[in-house]
């Protein structure tokens, strides 16, 4: 039976004139009715039948209303199914009573039959809503899923041949393969950079199928932040000497903390290389280590042109181009700053902006000393 189909409304009350009353105007708006005249019984008549809504009486011997309720909705088969009050108890403690015990509205006495009526085709509208939009989330969250396991496979097929293309690539420009032209070599470098962006894309492509499916695996060592900032900046210290961008540290402290230190990494060379990108050539770039508290905090300032409200909004989604343009005409995938706020947060840290048009950025990462 459907929901749509489920005309079966349970009563429960000990007074056998309200049973009679309000089952007899229910069925004749089509409604089939079944009746309990105390708590055990309408417990027992939802182990043999499931009814689309449940009016309960609140006053009544043995076992109350609030009682009955707190036991269907322990029950699996009966926890969604909406149940309504029936109660003279108008004041405000009886009500949250109510509410607290898993009911879903009240019907105040004397009953009113028209109101009785417009309350349950309410709820029961919601509730066929509801499943409508659970089953649209199972099929989203299924072809999400399915999305993910593409993206996986295609980007780890993928990777290997560029890794080869590239390596070729750079022996044939190092004359490994025989004298190459002055015309071939700037030819070979633009097939070199263009397959390092496509490697990129597909390590980006990798990284967030992995975080969206729920596999995104920290594996915490305690080690040096201090260290692992200075290993990045002298990474990338020949990407900013072609800008002519000064990177300069300051180190508050030394002190060591625990975290991934593959993915921080991943998270660093994010930052400081979106700061090398998107600041002005002849500029400075400053990385500080502080200790706040029981937390390390990475803060990297640039002087590029900033970023608007609106930008900064949208800032850590996924394949997100701002309005901004890198100064050189560097590209990026606009999923760096998406998969380090995953990491980060995985390392129950936080990252953040701070920015002003015209006035330079300044992303702030905080990671906990030791993980909880």
């Amino acid at each position: 039976m459907t929901l749509d189909d489920n005309k079966l409304i349970l009563i429960v009350d000990d007074e056998p004139r309200n049973l009679q009353l309000l089952g007899s105007h229910l069925k004749q708006q089509g409604y089939t009715i079944g009746i309990a005249q105390n708590g055990q019984q309408a417990l027992d008549f939802v182990n043999e039948n499931i009814p689309a809504i449940i009016l309960l009486d609140v006053m009544m011997p043995e076992m109350d209303g609030f009682e009955v309720c707190r036991r269907l909705k322990k029950m699996e088969s009966i926890r969604e199914i909406p149940v309504l009050f029936i109660t003279a108890l108008l004041d405000t403690e009886n009500k949250l009573k109510g509410f607290q015990s898993g009911g879903s509205d009240y019907i105040n006495k004397p009953i009113v039959q028209d109101e009785v009526l417009a309350r349950i085709k309410v709820h029961l509208e919601n509730r066929r809503l509801v499943k409508e939009l659970s089953a649209s989330n199972k099929v989203l969250q299924g072809l999400n899923q399915l999305k993910n396991k593409f993206l996986g496979m295609a980007a780890h097929d993928l990777r290997n041949p560029l890794g080869s293309i590239m390596g070729f690539t750079d022996l044939i420009i190092e004359g490994d393969y025989g004298a190459v032209s002055d015309e071939q070599i700037p030819v070979l470098k633009r097939i070199y950079s263009t397959s390092q962006r496509m490697l990129n894309l597909i390590n980006d492509l990798l990284d967030i199928s992995v975080i969206e499916s729920g596999k995104l695996t920290i594996n915490l060592s305690n080690g040096s932040l201090k260290d692992l900032i200075n290993e990045q900046v002298m990474s990338m210290k020949l990407q900013a000497d072609k800008k002519n961008i000064r990177l300069e540290t300051l180190y508050h402290t030394a002190e060591k903390s625990e975290f991934d230190e593959e993915k921080i990494i991943q998270v660093m060379d994010n930052l400081i290389g979106n700061a090398i990108k998107f600041s002005p050539k002849n500029s400075d770039i400053k990385i500080t280590l502080s200790k706040i508290n029981d937390q390390m905090m990475v803060e990297v300032r640039d002087s590029g042109p900033g970023i608007s409200e609106e930008d900064q909004q949208k800032l850590f989604g996924e394949f997100q181009q701002l309005s901004n343009k890198a100064t050189s005409g560097e590209r990026g995938t606009g999923l760096g700053l998406a998969i380090s706020k995953k990491i980060v947060e995985a390392h129950q840290g936080g990252i953040e902006v701070l920015s002003q048009l015209g006035a330079g950025s300044v992303f702030t990462v905080t990671i906990p000393i030791k993980s909880a």
